[in-house]
């Protein structure tokens, strides 16, 4: 491999891993300013603020117990329909990171990675068409961490709207639990902030990343290159 090659390797391999950066200097941020962001949003009373909290908490990969706040301040306001507001503002936030990774595919554009990354989306669209929404389905209605699933599909290009509609689901319908069995569920999960989880989150974003661009998923998927 020329020195050209190996240069215009590291330059690709760097600008991937520049979308994450980017992505946990935001979540320290809104980190540090946690109590401002909520004290703020929330004290407009309505679920226009409970949207907003739920969405700017999604948005971080540092856990921030949106769930704790939204229980404590939605006992004035229908249950479903706030469990239908923070759902959204919640699958929204999470599908940020699809954006971000969805950018990162421009870094890789015309290189051997994208071709890579080309052939395991279009085998995963032909064999595991249902596995995607599912995941996005299960991830939300748990405490699973939903950018692990999101920025590596935003990579891959997958169409973000196909799985958008099952996070927001999902993430809905665990509000609605929470807020239903909110006092049964606060004495059993730890919903404090995690830095371990934060620090596990970006280990496994930057392991799925390079796995995904750097296998030759040509040659796995057909057994030799084409």
């Amino acid at each position: 491999m020329s020195a050209n090659s190996k240069w215009e390797k590291y330059k690709r391999v760097t600008g991937l891993y520049l979308s994450l950066l980017i992505l946990v200097l935001i979540s320290i941020a809104i980190h540090i300013h946690e109590s401002s962001i909520i004290k703020m949003l929330s004290s407009a009373f309505g679920l226009l603020g409970l949207f907003l909290i739920s969405f700017i908490s999604c948005l971080s990969i540092i856990p921030i117990p949106y769930i704790v706040i939204v229980f404590k301040i939605a006992g004035y306001v229908n249950p479903i329909l706030t469990s239908i507001v923070v759902g959204i503002g919640s699958g929204l936030g999470e599908a940020i990171a699809w954006f971000f990774g969805r950018a990162s595919y421009s870094v890789l554009k015309e290189t051997v990675y994208a071709k890579r990354i080309n052939v395991l989306l279009k085998f995963m669209e032909q064999r595991w068409s249902f596995a995607v929404p599912f995941l996005a389905f299960i991830f939300s209605l748990t405490f699973l961490p939903d950018k692990v699933l999101y920025l590596p599909l935003g990579i891959m290009r997958y169409n973000v709207l196909k799985m958008l509609p099952f996070t927001v689901l999902g993430k809905t319908m665990m509000v609605y639990l929470v807020l239903l069995f909110g006092r049964l569920w606060s004495n059993i999960i730890d919903f404090e902030s995690d830095f371990t989880s934060f620090i596990v989150t970006v280990m496994v974003l930057s392991i799925t990343m390079t796995v995904m661009v750097l296998v030759d998923w040509e040659k796995i998927i057909f057994g030799k290159k084409r």
